[in-house]
């Protein structure tokens, strides 16, 4: 029996437009936060967008944590005014990493790693913000800083893993909404200032299925070109066979791990544990 895997392959679109006159600055769902791994911690910059479908995190931020690829995913890549159908796709990695909240508790995620997400977001008006009258006495998850008046994303949390961050507490009033999250207070919305010149930014992510894995053809060694292909139904039933027999012989579930034999070479040496180097 034909074992098929679906994978998906998704389609990536990170749109910027850029140098705007606008009568007012938007806020944007941003955060700063804790990043763990193993060897070391690093601070963040978390943009959170629910309009995307995936979780992206920068590669310079993956290799400041030394944080390796769980899997590769297939996707296309398109921006602005692109037409997705004509894009090549590419694999992309996909690492795990967690974000801490306010009780140093993890947020598990999985992300695309890409070189780069987004252009920097402009924040001018992060101070004037913090002293609305509706906002002053809120813990925010992007604390103000005089000295900076830009956010580069480090971390682009999409709808996959936007309401584990996000609760429900909603506090409006003149200018920007602030909606609680396990990071602490987002604003999110329009503050009044005077007409400038600014960057507004549109980021999307959306994932579509277009292909599915067949597991049994990609270990077959027709598609190697070192075996004619067999249109024949008995020989298609062999080969059938011929699994069923190697997962009764030759597979063993032990502790909790399946144990798997080389099916070319019969009654080989037990292979040495290579643990010690995934650590």
């Amino acid at each position: 029996m034909s074992k098929t895997v679906v994978k998906d392959a998704s389609e990536l679109a990170v749109v910027a437009i850029q140098d705007s006159t606008v009568p007012s600055f938007t806020f944007l769902k941003t955060a700063v936060a804790k990043v763990p791994s193993i060897h070391s911690q690093k601070t963040a910059n978390i943009f959170l967008d629910e309009g995307a479908q995936r979780t992206l995190i920068t590669s310079r931020l993956a290799k400041d944590l030394c944080l390796r690829p769980i899997f590769r995913e297939q996707l296309i890549l398109s921006g602005f005014q692109t037409d997705s159908n004509k894009s090549n796709s590419q694999l992309y990695d996909v690492t795990c990493l967690s974000i801490l909240d306010l009780a140093n508790s993890p947020i598990p995620v999985q992300a695309i790693i890409l070189d780069h997400i987004a252009n920097p977001l402009k924040d001018p008006h992060r101070v004037a913000a913090s002293h609305l009258p509706h906002v002053r006495n809120l813990q925010l998850a992007h604390p103000t800083s005089p000295s900076s008046s830009s956010f580069n994303i480090d971390i682009l949390v999409g709808a996959d893993y936007f309401w584990s961050i996000v609760t429900d507490n909603i506090v409006r009033g003149k200018g920007p909404t602030a909606v609680s999250s396990r990071l602490g207070y987002l604003l999110s919305g329009p503050f009044n200032s005077e007409p400038e010149v600014i960057s507004n930014i549109v980021v999307s992510v959306n994932s579509v299925s277009v292909e599915s894995f067949d597991l049994e053809r990609f270990w077959s060694v027709e598609q190697l070109g070192v075996e004619t292909p067999e249109k024949d139904a008995h020989t298609i039933a062999d080969k059938t066979d011929s699994l069923l027999v190697y997962q009764r012989t030759d597979l063993d579930f032990v502790n909790g791990q399946y144990i798997a034999k080389f099916p070319w070479k019969k009654n080989h040496p037990e292979l040495n544990s290579n643990y010690c180097t995934t650590i």
